[in-house]
């Protein structure tokens, strides 16, 4: 156990040292203050013992002069808590921490997908929340990666999804993925979609996916038809259609041969893709909504591409429990910037960050005690999603209307 320990810390620790790397290089404003970056100009050469995970921080206080005091201090909170909550998350699932009771003839080696899955997920969104917290964005560089990561890991081992319990043909109780038709499934309230609709539904996910991240411009003012061409114009402007293209024919490609091959696998894929239409839609709908009723940006589309890769390891069902439970942790998070920082103003890529940790550590009382027999409903979900975002986008004019009444309409912007 104790070998366990250390190499789980060790592992920790060098992921967190990648998670300080990609918050400051692959940001959209970079920053050499990774120690895998160049050095400053009339600053020493950083050597390989600079690139060690805490140490090598501590050694570059030398540069203090240049990106401000304490500027170390961060990058080691960050490499320490990530390595110690790894530690903490891998006894805490493979106990049966994830389960109502624990069960004696699960083994340990169950929850190792999961593990590898909410490590991954979890690195990611750290890495993507501190950027947020910088500079209010979120790149794709993270995102999009990360997403494809997070496919392959619940593709391979369909056990990487959260658990529901089950009961088997003899009564006894034992731990299932939830899929994308869970819990329902034994009702047929919805479709396992095996044949070709549920290949062609995928592949419509993957391609929208495809033509959501492509860099273009819209622009309404001069009506829908001169809006298309614009946007047409300035996405086939770069070559970054084609190097998408290509990565999502790949994608297209494996994904037919999971459907091919079927079993639980082809079941996993499938939750993952949904799981991330759902989410990234969701955030989607809440942004479009937001300007419709705001007549302005709401909420940023990193924000949108964050929730893609939650609603890909965690699905649909526990997407939209992060959803509602993010502005809970608004609060946690704008008090804790607001003491440290005193800034006010906050992106809502951190708030989703937390609300999905805080999902997986409870999801046993959210699920099993609350959640189960709301999803329970079937298609009804989708249709309250919709109803939220209307009633939220009419809400939204209205109090612009109001706004507009009593200030004018260049103060209630």
């Amino acid at each position: 156990m104790i070998v366990v320990n250390l190499l789980i810390l060790t592992a920790g620790l060098f992921v967190g040292s990648a998670i300080n790397w990609a918050i400051y290089s692959l940001a959209y404003n970079f920053r050499p203050i990774s120690p895998w970056s160049p050095a400053p100009q009339g600053l020493p050469p950083r050597s390989w013992l600079d690139r060690l995970p805490l140490f090598g921080w501590w050694r570059l206080r030398r540069e203090e002069k240049v990106h401000g005091r304490w500027f170390w201090v961060r990058p080691i909170l960050i490499e320490l808590c990530y390595a110690a909550g790894m530690l903490w998350l891998y006894h805490f699932e493979t106990n049966d921490g994830l389960l109502p009771r624990p069960l004696a003839m699960i083994p340990p080696s169950y929850w190792y997908p999961m593990f590898a899955a909410h490590a991954t997920l979890i690195a990611l969104i750290t890495a993507a929340t501190f950027i947020d917290f910088d500079e209010q964005t979120i790149p794709d560089a993270i995102t999009l990666p990360g997403a494809i990561l997070l496919l392959i890991i619940t593709t391979i081992w369909p056990t990487a999804h959260l658990p529901q319990m089950v009961k088997t043909v003899g009564g006894a109780m034992t731990p299932e993925p939830l899929l994308f038709y869970s819990p329902a499934q034994v009702d047929g309230a919805w479709p396992t979609l095996d044949g070709w609709l549920g290949l062609l539904i995928a592949l419509v996910i993957l391609w929208s996916w495809w033509l959501a991240m492509l860099h273009g411009v819209v622009s309404l003012r001069y009506g829908w038809e001169r809006a298309v061409r614009f946007y047409a114009i300035t996405v086939f402007r770069s070559n970054q259609w084609r190097h998408l293209g290509l990565l999502f024919l790949v994608l297209s490609a494996a994904t037919v041969g999971v459907w091919w091959l079927g079993g639980q696998r082809w079941h996993s894929l499938y939750t993952s893709l949904i799981g991330l239409a759902f989410a990234g839609g969701l955030v989607w709908g809440v942004r479009i909504g937001g300007y419709l009723g705001l007549r302005k940006e709401a909420m940023g589309f990193g924000d949108v591409t964050l929730m893609t890769m939650i609603g890909v390891t965690l699905g649909w069902q526990a997407s939209l429990l992060v959803f509602f439970l993010s502005p809970a942790a608004a609060v946690v998070v704008a008090l804790a910037q607001f003491i440290i920082t005193r800034r006010q103003d906050i992106a809502f890529g951190p708030y989703l960050s937390l609300a999905a940790v805080f999902v997986i550590v409870w999801w046993v009382a959210l699920w099993e005690y609350y959640a189960r027999d709301l999803f329970a409903v079937g298609g009804l979900i989708p249709l309250g999603v919709i109803s939220f975002l209307l009633l939220m986008t009419g809400a939204l004019m209205f109090w612009r209307m109001i706004k507009e009444q009593l200030f004018g309409a260049d103060d209630a912007r």
